[in-house]
């Protein structure tokens, strides 16, 4: 089966919600070219589907890097939450709130209000389950020397 097979059946798996073959094909697909923003997303929702959060978080990673290298904030900063969201179900807080502070400086940076609001309600969240009021105030706060993006990539 070529990449551009694979790729084509990804996509019709992911159409039909049949997560499993979606994941199979469009990681096969990536092995033999690197995917597309709109096809890593994809990636990453199926992936997070059949239960490899581990394979979404670092999904969701590239898809918020390389949708940053392109000059699309705003697409970079929904996968910065969507990657904060699987973090959170993982009870990874302090990833969490480094993915979800790159989405709210985002949103921020966009003068998108609403956005912001939303994942300012998440960090909440995500500070309190941290336990700490200097996890709520670091949360919001640049990391010292930081000129760009911080989402963690995982390793």
């Amino acid at each position: 089966m070529t990449v551009a097979d694979a790729l084509d059946q990804g996509r019709a798996s992911f159409g039909r919600q049949a997560w499993a073959d979606a994941y199979a094909q469009l990681s096969s697909a990536d092995r033999g070219i690197p995917l597309e923003p709109d096809d890593l997303e994809r990636l990453a929702i199926a992936a997070y589907l059949v239960g490899r959060d581990d394979d979404s978080a670092d999904i969701w990673a590239r898809a918020h890097h390389e949708l940053l290298s392109r000059g699309n904030a705003e697409r970079a900063a929904r996968c910065a939450f969507w990657l904060a969201f699987g973090l959170l179900a993982e009870n990874d807080a302090h990833a969490a709130l480094v993915a979800l502070r790159d989405a709210w400086a985002a949103w921020q940076s966009l003068e998108v209000p609403y956005e912001a609001a939303r994942v300012r309600a998440v960090i909440g969240l995500a500070a309190g389950n941290w336990g700490t009021r200097t996890a709520r105030r670091w949360s919001l706060m640049p990391r010292a020397g930081s000129s760009g993006s911080s989402a963690p990539r995982r390793t």
